[in-house]
């Protein structure tokens, strides 16, 4: 796809206060997963999780999850943690790439666990927690299915308007060739308690010229799917949608991009609609290793206006 227009929708907004709660940490934080919960839980409307990278130690990306000072519409400025989710692994290896569900009664913790003791190296991990401080045992739910294609990178977990809990996930070729292979379709086989994602297909991707990618998230306005995902350089953060769930296509222009703001190390990036307000999560660097999770917003109307300028329908 040929970019018509490389200037950013949004601006670059405000850096959020998420300090961290030990302080090998650094008061770093990537990844981050955000969920808006009207009705409230565990004393906020406003949940996070994400990890921690400073100096690209991947030894110290554990997820942590972070409770909003915010019982209203508007986002949290200042963040507070609340909990370790998940150490690194006794066995061995790293975790990385969480992400969020509420189920109306718990909110789940997903997480990529890596490490030569788990089947093809790598497997999403989840808890869960009625109060967002105390947890459940880990255990698996998704499986990777092959040593060569990673199926689950960057796991996004959503509820879709046929009411299927789904899993969403970058679909990217391990060896020979290093690439993007489009996305990976996972459909929930019993319960969140009990059960397992299974794949359900995988489905090719319309993006800009240049664009693999690498991490991203999804929501629903208007029971339309948005997907907001980085490239592996995590220059640009671009936005994609799909009328059926499997196909998905990229607008050209970017949400934000290293050209346009001077920011760079935006993945991963999270996306939600609230009250008439698209707001968007990424991490930005803001020295040698150290990053920090910024908050842009515009109006959704003037959003979701830039994105059909260069959008036409395919399927």
């Amino acid at each position: 796809m040929k970019r018509k227009d490389k200037t950013d929708i949004l601006k670059l907004g405000v850096r959020l206060n998420t300090p961290s709660p030990d302080p090998k940490y650094k008061d770093d934080l990537i990844h981050p997963s955000v969920l808006y919960i009207p009705n409230g839980f565990g004393g906020s409307k406003w949940w996070m999780v994400g990890t921690p990278y400073p100096g690209y130690n991947n030894q110290l990306e554990n997820p942590i999850l972070y409770k909003g000072d915010s019982n209203t519409e508007i986002p949290p400025i200042n963040w507070t943690p609340t909990s370790i989710v998940a150490e690194v692994p006794l066995e061995g290896g790293y975790n990385s790439d969480p992400a969020l569900y509420f189920d109306g009664t718990k909110l789940w913790v997903f997480w990529r666990e890596n490490g030569g003791h788990l089947l093809n190296g790598r497997s999403i991990f989840v808890r869960s927690t009625t109060d967002g401080i105390n947890f459940s045992d880990r255990r698996i739910i998704c499986d990777s299915l092959s040593v060569d294609i990673d199926y689950a990178i960057a796991p996004a977990i959503y509820k879709d308007i046929d009411g299927k809990i789904k899993l969403i996930s970058p679909l990217y070729e391990a060896r020979p060739t290093r690439q993007n292979r489009g996305l990976a379709i996972w459909h929930l086989n019993g319960t969140l308690e009990t059960g397992k994602f299974e794949l359900y297909r995988t489905s090719a991707i319309l993006a800009p010229e240049g664009f693999d990618t690498w991490h991203g998230d999804i929501f629903i306005h208007n029971d339309v799917r948005y997907y907001v995902a980085t490239p592996e350089s995590g220059i640009e953060v671009c936005i994609a949608k799909s009328y059926d769930g499997l196909n998905f296509q990229f607008c050209a222009r970017p949400l934000i991009s290293n050209a346009g703001s001077g920011a760079k190390f935006f993945y991963k990036p999270c996306a939600r609609v609230v009250a008439n307000t698209f707001y968007l999560w990424h991490p930005a660097l803001v020295s040698s290793g150290s990053h920090r999770i910024y908050m842009d917003e515009g109006d959704i109307t003037e959003v979701m206006a830039n994105i059909d300028k260069d959008f036409s329908r395919i399927y």
